[in-house]
């Protein structure tokens, strides 16, 4: 697809299909609630819109269908920002440290 959107009112943390989306370079339109301004940085790996904002929500899903460069720009922007931060390397690494750094403490 070329684009992936969330219009979720509430959310429950990172969502996974928009670190799905742009994990394969796939633009984004969200929602700004709970994690996703994490993952969607507005104007950089795609564009966020408020919760229940119908008309704003439209206007960015035109934007992206219309803007191509836009698209490719936020998605290449977004697959970098998952690999360096929500990679499942990244997060093993974060565990692992967590637990060393427990054990040391604790030593």
């Amino acid at each position: 697809s070329d684009c992936c959107v969330d219009a979720s009112w509430a959310g429950v943390g990172l969502t996974g299909a928009l670190r799905e989306a742009l994990a394969v370079e796939t633009a984004v339109v969200a929602t700004a609630v709970a994690g996703n301004p994490e993952l969607v940085r507005h104007e950089e790996t795609g564009l966020l819109v408020p919760p229940h904002d119908v008309p704003a929500l439209a206007a960015a899903m035109a934007r992206m269908a219309e803007d191509r460069a836009l698209r490719e720009t936020t998605a290449r922007a977004g697959r970098k920002l998952v690999g360096e931060r929500f990679s499942t390397t990244v997060k093993l690494e974060a565990i692992e440290a967590l637990y060393r750094r427990l054990a040391a403490e604790r030593a």
